[in-house]
């Protein structure tokens, strides 16, 4: 269980902070594979009328995970969404090194889909972990074009 909030920035007409709420349960065999599956309601105060319902499925080995995530409709539109992502948490000393790749398709986007990017840094110590990363995204909104970011985070899990 736990709660995400950030800014965003969906155009003037559109809200500025998103607030997901997510519960799940996860687990591990014997011989390492993790697992995890759960909900992610994804609110927007100043535009409820987007708020969006999504399933997803998680499954890590050693440094890698698989993930898949649905929705039967994205953003109020009637269409369904589904995003499938890879990732790779390598440590490195005391920091770990992060790669992402993700996909996402819906007939909600102008041109049906959109793929992201983004490579990192992160340092855990205690039940605090920093992070620094850069993303990328084709936009779905304009053909052709990318949004480049530079995101830092500070996260912590109760203990």
């Amino acid at each position: 269980v736990g709660v995400w909030g950030s800014n965003v920035d969906f155009g003037s007409a559109k809200p500025s902070t998103e607030v997901d709420v997510y519960t799940g349960f996860k687990g591990a065999t014997e011989g390492g594979l993790g697992w995890d599956v759960g909900l992610v309601y994804y609110s927007y105060p100043a535009a409820s009328d987007i708020n969006t319902a999504e399933i997803y499925g998680k499954l890590t080995y050693s440094v890698i995970t698989g993930a898949v995530y649905f929705t039967d409709d994205y953003f109020n539109t009637d269409e369904s969404e589904f995003y499938v992502s890879l990732d790779a948490a390598i440590p490195a000393g005391p920091l770990s090194v992060n790669l992402h790749a993700g996909y996402s398709d819906s007939e909600a986007f102008a041109d049906g889909s959109y793929t992201d990017y983004g490579i990192g840094v992160s340092y855990s110590a205690s039940n605090l972990t920093l992070g620094l990363k850069w993303v990328t995204q084709s936009d779905y909104f304009a053909a052709d074009s990318s949004d480049d970011r530079v995101i830092l985070s500070v996260a912590t899990a109760l203990p």
